[in-house]
């Protein structure tokens, strides 16, 4: 690990340049006005087309790419992998900063402090009231929330934990005890077997913070948006599945 760096920003893409580039831009800006070594890595899923070469104009993170796409699973580790801070901040290339990142030096040293607090989601959860609250920590801008977990009852989906895919801040320590994702499945497979890793110990846990750090504006471009997986639930349903598989190659290829 290089001690010079502190916290690694790592980036997951895959064909969303469109959302990528004012990402990594926002986001090495606001590195920029902390007093704190930083890193950016852009960690790529084999994009193609015009999205390849929005990717290989980026100067301002270091980018590992792919010759094959593997899926978000081993994308995330590449990008975790190739991390050399204490600290890493895991976000999708759809999140855009939406307040001053001054908060983190404070956020990390209470994660310093104590070590158990081992992941912290940077946007505050609306349904807080379904976790079981561990403790309140004052910090910065607001309050830390940290969760515990349910080790008698298992997480059956998404949700049912803190843990959330939404920007967050984990420690080397926390990876180091839950593991990297699952790979070679589906995406919410991914996620769910990482919330129930989780769930499944009691050695670090999961917080969020009071405020909002993040925006969400790749709704239109996202893979789980909820209208796509209508769409190809009825396109399925009629045999026309293929349909859909078409327009997502095209999209690809000249998008």
């Amino acid at each position: 690990m290089n001690a010079e760096i502190l916290l690694s920003v790592v980036i997951v893409t895959y064909n969303r340049s469109q959302t990528l580039i004012p990402v990594v831009e926002s986001m090495s800006a606001a590195l920029a006005a902390l007093a704190i070594p930083t890193e950016i890595i852009v960690t790529d899923d084999c994009s193609s087309g015009t999205h390849l070469e929005r990717l290989n104009s980026i100067t301002s993170a270091h980018v590992v790419g792919s010759e094959k796409n593997y899926g978000l699973g081993a994308n995330c580790n590449k990008g975790l992998s190739a991390a050399s801070g204490e600290f890493i901040l895991q976000m999708q290339d759809d999140w855009m900063p939406n307040l001053s990142l001054d908060f983190i030096p404070a956020l990390l040293h209470q994660m310093t402090l104590k070590p158990e607090i081992g992941l912290v989601i940077l946007n505050s959860h609306s349904n807080k009231s379904s976790f079981q609250l561990k403790e309140k920590i004052t910090c910065s801008n607001g309050l830390l929330s940290v969760y515990t977990n349910n080790l008698k009852r298992d997480v059956q989906q998404v949700g049912q934990h803190p843990y959330s895919d939404w920007p967050h801040i984990k420690s080397k320590y926390f990876l180091n005890t839950v593991g990297y994702y699952k790979t070679n499945c589906k995406m919410w497979q991914c996620e769910l077997d990482y919330s129930q890793r989780i769930n499944r110990q009691s050695t670090v846990y999961v917080g969020d913070v009071s405020w909002d750090t993040f925006v969400h504006i790749g709704e239109e471009w996202s893979f789980n948006n909820p209208w796509k997986k209508t769409l190809i639930i009825k396109l399925e349903n009629i045999g026309a599945g293929w349909i859909y598989k078409v327009y997502i190659k095209l999209k690809k290829r000249f998008l």
